[in-house]
């Protein structure tokens, strides 16, 4: 007996995709699917809302979140124009309620070019910089929770009921979703987005429902007004539709005599499309008299990067960087289990196969994007490879598909998601610095890769909880996110390390809390300088403070 997916609505054709017959499992009641993926939903909601609450200003908040707040209070764009401001305006929505205090007098507000680190800074710890990072934080958290819900809608569709609580039970706890759905940045926003798109577009390919239409015009704007690497959406889109002008889903006026009228109609729908997403990324900018600011935003994608910076890959480093970078964070930072699921997953295309165009909608968009990402991005983050995620969940929920019962299927698939569990309860609540056991976890991230892999300079709240343990009342610092965190907002006692010290094999009595990129970035001085940078080679740390602050003390 053929598995039919449950198309909703009225307007839903039949179903024509093709499924090798296989007997069905039993479908458990709509009311305990739902059930089952709200409690999905909350535990998503439940790890990341109380994490966030512990965590220092990161490197990129400094500046987002108070850029933000002045396009919202002012109508002026100036600062932060190498990121579109969608998002950046989302997140400092609710601080309005808040009515913190904006300086307009401040040198980096009035300079020309503007200061945005130094304004953004003194715009935070100006006012209760916790209280607004929190609230900045939660648009992130709900655009996770939405794209969540997405997810289990698709994945309901494409694989049925199992399947699609398979595919929301390995998103919800995903260390690397979760690091970084709880700060104000763009990755999350971005993939949540994107997956819309994709899957409005499907929606509206094979169902023909204006309303599907509308939600993937939407989803471009969104997606190109949320981060510049966005701007890939609206080409993919295109293909895609030009994919299924050539080869329509079966069943679905698949004849030649009817391939001008379904060109016809990609013409009008890329056009109305193109339309709706070019008014959402203008209304973005506030409907500036000058369209074009979005494009003297993209030519300055790169301002914030240094061309002499080497970057860092397997106790490597290298300015040009390398071409398998994101290939090889994504190995290091998804949970083992996910990589054999999706393993699992590929050998069993064979027997779960969908019609072509199914197939092209779970793989094109993925895997554009992380090429086109490899080409060209800034080898710092796997969370340049976020909008990949949710589509690597969605195929691994075909899985779903084959399974009928008994004791052996279900202590499988109860082990693999207890292994999944197992590795998000023991980093949490520090899932940024999350790396699998095959780079041995996260205590040696460090050896693998660093920036906002592992320290983003969101462990203040730790550093003072470590020092209180300890009973240490102060440390030597050496912390290069001063620009953004403050150590003294959360009551700690320190001085900056010299270059002096920093340098000399046999540092001054005293504890020294080091940052893990400057333990990182201490390797590669050591190589150039010759000097005794090279902490982690030469001393043994005593305490950690997350994983991105270690301590080391000297008699």
């Amino acid at each position: 007996m053929q598995y039919r997916p449950p198309l909703t609505g009225p307007e839903a054709p039949p179903y024509h995709g093709r499924v090798t017959p296989q007997p069905e499992a039993p479908a458990p009641r709509p009311l305990y699917v739902g059930i089952a993926a709200g409690l999905l939903l909350a535990l998503f909601a439940g790890l990341a809302i109380p994490s966030m609450a512990g965590k220092s200003c990161t490197s990129d908040e400094v500046t987002h979140l108070p850029s933000g707040y002045s396009y919202l209070a002012t109508g002026d764009y100036r600062l932060n124009r190498q990121h579109p401001p969608l998002l950046k305006m989302l997140a400092a929505t609710p601080l309005l309620m808040l009515d913190p205090e904006l300086d307009l007098e401040d040198p980096g507000w009035t300079s020309l070019p503007p200061e945005e680190w130094g304004f953004g800074r003194r715009f935070l710890y100006g006012n209760d910089a916790d209280q607004l990072l929190f609230w900045g934080r939660m648009p992130t958290v709900l655009l996770g929770l939405l794209l969540g819900l997405y997810l289990f809608r698709w994945s309901r569709e494409l694989w049925g009921p199992w399947g699609a609580l398979f595919s929301l039970a390995l998103y919800a706890t995903c260390p690397t979703v979760l690091g970084h759905a709880r700060w104000v940045t763009m990755d999350v926003g971005l993939s949540c987005f994107f997956f819309v798109t994709f899957y409005h577009l499907w929606s509206y390919l094979r169902r023909g429902a204006f309303g599907h239409l509308l939600g993937a015009a939407l989803g471009i704007g969104l997606a190109m007004a949320s981060k510049f690497s966005g701007a890939f959406t609206g080409p993919l889109v295109a293909l895609l539709v030009g994919i299924w002008v050539i080869r329509p889903f079966e069943g679905m006026g698949g004849g030649r005599s009817e391939l001008p009228g379904r060109a016809l109609r990609a013409v009008l729908g890329l056009s109305a499309m193109a339309l709706v997403a070019g008014v959402v990324v203008w209304a973005a900018y506030g409907f500036p008299p000058r369209p074009s600011m979005y494009l003297e935003g993209l030519l300055r994608v790169n301002a914030d990067h240094d061309p002499e910076y080497a970057f860092f890959l397997l106790g490597q480093f290298q300015q040009e960087g390398w071409w398998w970078y994101f290939a090889a964070a994504f190995v290091f930072k998804t949970r083992v289990p996910v990589l054999l699921l999706l393993l699992g997953a590929n050998l069993r295309v064979a027997r779960t196969m969908r019609s072509f165009l199914d197939e092209a909608f779970l793989i094109v968009p993925p895997l554009v994007f992380f090429l086109a990402t490899s080409a060209v991005a800034a080898n710092v983050g796997v969370r340049y490879l976020l909008p990949v995620y949710p589509f690597l969940f969605l195929w691994i929920g075909r899985i779903g598909l084959e399974w009928r019962g008994g004791r052996a299927r279900w202590a499988f698939v109860a082990a693999v998601l207890l292994w999944c569990i197992w590795g998000t309860a023991r980093i949490h609540p520090h899932h940024l610095s999350y790396f699998n056991g095959l780079g041995g976890g996260p205590e040696h991230g460090h050896r693998i890769l660093d920036d906002s892999n592992i320290d983003w300079g969101q462990d203040l709240p730790a550093l003072k909880r470590t020092m209180d343990e300890h009973g240490i009342s102060r440390v030597i610092l050496l912390y290069p996110w001063i620009t953004s965190g403050d150590p003294a907002q959360y009551g700690i006692d320190y001085e900056p390390i010299t270059q002096d010290v920093w340098f000399s094999p046999d540092p001054p009595p005293g504890v020294y809390a080091i940052s893990t990129n400057m333990l990182i970035r201490g390797e590669l001085t050591a190589r150039e300088l010759g000097v005794a940078s090279d902490w982690m080679r030469r001393h043994q740390p005593f305490a950690r403070a997350g994983y991105s602050i270690y301590l080391f003390r000297f008699e």
